[in-house]
């Protein structure tokens, strides 16, 4: 080995590699700059739940927003918020095991929350309060 040459000295590097190092500085930089307005103090669980779950092809982006089933006092129907269509036998019969629930109304697409039910005056009255 020759023993004049330093092992601690760093190799020679030319102006087109501290470029290329510098430029990917700054956009993993930028990268995580982007990350971090997306993300803003969302619950990092949550948002590991969320990737898991769309990793497993558990997620899906709703064409329109949620909205509550309409039902009518003395009537054991529900209804669509949108076109007003039954949804009463819109679920499909399922196994005991089968857990799906429908999301959409088969007739327009309107997203559905099968969690909630309001009147059609209660409809009514948020739509007026949101004009």
């Amino acid at each position: 080995m020759d023993r004049t040459k330093n092992m601690c000295v760093p190799p020679e590097f030319t102006a087109d590699m501290i470029s290329d190092i510098v430029a990917d500085v700054v956009k993993k930089s930028n990268r995580r700059d982007d990350l971090e307005e997306i993300i803003g103090d969302y619950d990092l669980d949550r948002l590991r739940e969320l990737v898991q779950a769309d990793r497993e092809g558990r997620c899906a982006i709703l064409s329109k927003p949620m909205k509550p089933m309409v039902c009518n006092p003395n009537d054991t129907d529900v209804y669509c918020p949108n076109c007003g269509e039954t949804l009463s036998g819109g679920w499909p019969l399922s196994d005991d095991d089968d857990h799906r629930n429908m999301c959409q109304c088969p007739h327009c697409g309107q997203s559905i929350d099968e969690n909630k039910c309001e009147t059609a005056e209660a409809m009514l009255k948020g739509e007026q309060h949101d004009k």
